[in-house]
């Protein structure tokens, strides 16, 4: 397989199978792929789909390593949706390590981009606040860590709403008494 687009296809095939191993494989090549015709925004946006699939690994000090650099990459290129993906992507990989503040700043700039623009999927703005929520948990901060997780549940209704009730819970809130 020499086309960048058929190694893209086959990355986000099996990304969507949770097959990471495949993904990662097929992200790296396609990435290669973009780089040898210059398409490096299109090698970029590999890029951060791999770093996705490195934290899904748990690895997400490789994950940083692939992101370095990426969210200003796609900022002097104009494209805000891949800048916020990048550091949501970066959010993700901090949050994991247990770098909470670091996490909360990288989910507040994509935070920031993606509610800037309409055009944005509920989806990854969902997945942001989710983020904060987590980051905001991990500091002891859990009333904020709830209005984030209440705040994408409203948002996007697939998420989880028992994530919501757990929060509650936890700051001793009953939100469905009888």
């Amino acid at each position: 397989m020499k086309d960048p687009r058929d190694w893209d296809r086959r990355a986000l095939e099996a990304y969507h199978r949770k097959d990471w191993a495949e993904a990662a494989r097929a992200f790296a090549e396609a990435e290669k792929g973009y780089l040898e015709e210059g398409l490096v925004l299109l090698a970029a946006q590999a890029r951060n789909n791999r770093a996705a699939v490195w934290i899904a690994l748990d690895r997400a000090q490789e994950a940083l390593e692939i992101l370095d650099g990426l969210p200003d990459m796609f900022r002097q290129a104009g494209l805000s949706r891949g800048e916020a993906l990048a550091w949501g992507n970066l959010g993700r990989a901090l949050e994991v390590l247990g770098r909470y503040r670091e996490a909360e700043e990288a989910y507040h700039r994509s935070r920031e981009l993606l509610e800037a623009d309409a055009q944005d999927s509920p989806e990854d703005l969902a997945a942001v606040y989710r983020g904060l929520a987590r980051t905001a948990v991990g500091q002891g901060r859990l009333r904020e860590g709830l209005r984030w997780m209440w705040k994408a549940a409203t948002l996007h209704p697939t998420t989880a709403l028992h994530k919501v009730l757990y929060y509650a819970s936890r700051l001793g809130l009953h939100l469905f008494t009888k």
